[in-house]
């Protein structure tokens, strides 16, 4: 069997259909940043600079609704996530009820 790499294509009902009900939208990228080199190891991220995570989340009026930074760059993206979910430090938010 062949395997495709391509994203089917959506009609625009489709989408429509996929985003209904959210309200928000959420990624993360890896900011460059400049550490001790006793701290390097922990900061060095997969694309080989020391960097740190920023997760933001945005409405769909664009605006950022929550950001958080200083993750070190070698920490996987789920994590950054699972731990800010639950760790009520963070204060990261909830969907309305």
């Amino acid at each position: 069997s062949v395997l495709s790499c391509e994203a089917p294509k959506a009609s625009a009902q489709a989408w429509v259909d996929i985003v209904k009900g959210c309200v928000k939208a959420i990624d993360g990228t890896h900011i460059k940043c400049i550490v001790s080199s006793e701290l390097q190891v922990a900061f060095r991220n997969r694309k080989v600079f020391t960097g740190q995570h920023v997760m933001a989340i945005i409405d769909f009026e664009l605006t950022f609704t929550y950001l958080l930074a200083g993750w070190e760059g070698s920490v996987h993206d789920g994590r950054v996530l699972r731990d800010t979910i639950y760790n009520p430090v963070f204060k990261f938010p909830r969907p309305p009820p």
